[in-house]
């Protein structure tokens, strides 16, 4: 119990959801702290949307990209928003404003969304994996430039889009998902007082379990997705 009061005390209340509206990526107990505070049906929620991205990804991958816009539209929306000086009302309004307007853009120019999608998401695990990869290297002064593995990952799975579409919608709604249902995963047993200390001690000292919870299930769901895509390829006269 103690663990968790020395988390909750040394990590502000809305820090995580603070670092990535500043533009960084969040700390391991700032991580932590966004699990826990997640309510348990937001966990569900995420667990089956991370699992639909996961499974079925490629299969209604538009759906998921026009999606993906709309949600991007309204994180947009909200910080332009909060950015005017006016009413409080006002982020919700641009939210709403900014996820219907992406979303409905994203539909007609589909293939640049895709591209557009597959880069965020490249230029995300480029930036985890180069803090990884240096962290373990025991090069910390090198971590602080991870913005150059994000924008290797963002470059190549972007430009990958234009020439294969298929599988490059199978990495990211595979990256994506993987991530989501491992987070959602993880908030569910940091609710639960018989795993929270396990959990939280792996999270925050562990550097390798993050990364292995998310890379292998992201790779098992590219394996599933492209034998669907195969098998479906079959079928056709």
């Amino acid at each position: 119990m103690a663990r968790t009061e020395d988390v909750s005390t040394a990590v502000p209340s809305g820090a995580f959801w603070e670092a990535l509206q500043s533009g960084r990526l969040p700390t391991q107990d700032e991580f932590v702290q966004g699990l826990t505070s997640m309510d348990p049906l937001q966990a569900v929620l995420l667990l089956a949307v991370g699992l639909t991205y996961m499974i079925v990804g490629y299969r209604v991958y538009k759906v998921l990209v026009t999606a993906n816009a709309a949600c991007l539209g309204f994180a947009l929306g909200h910080v332009i928003g909060r950015l005017a000086a006016s009413p409080h009302d006002l982020p919700a309004v641009t939210g709403i404003a900014g996820a219907l307007l992406l979303g409905v853009l994203s539909w007609p120019l589909m293939k640049f969304t895709v591209s557009l999608m597959g880069a965020l998401v490249g230029g995300l695990a480029g930036m985890l994996l180069w803090q990884y990869l240096f962290t373990v290297a025991g090069r910390p002064e090198l971590v602080s430039y991870s913005w150059t593995g994000g924008l290797l990952g963002l470059v190549t799975l972007g430009m990958l889009t234009f020439l294969t579409l298929p599988f490059t919608t199978m990495v990211f709604t595979s990256l994506q998902g993987s991530g989501m249902a491992v987070s959602a995963v993880l908030s569910m047993l940091l609710h639960y007082e018989r795993f929270r200390m396990d959990v939280e001690d792996g999270l925050t000292n562990n550097i390798h379990l993050l990364p292995l919870l998310i890379a292998v299930p992201a790779i098992v769901a590219v394996v599933v997705q492209d034998a669907t895509a195969v098998k479906k390829a079959k079928k056709k006269p």
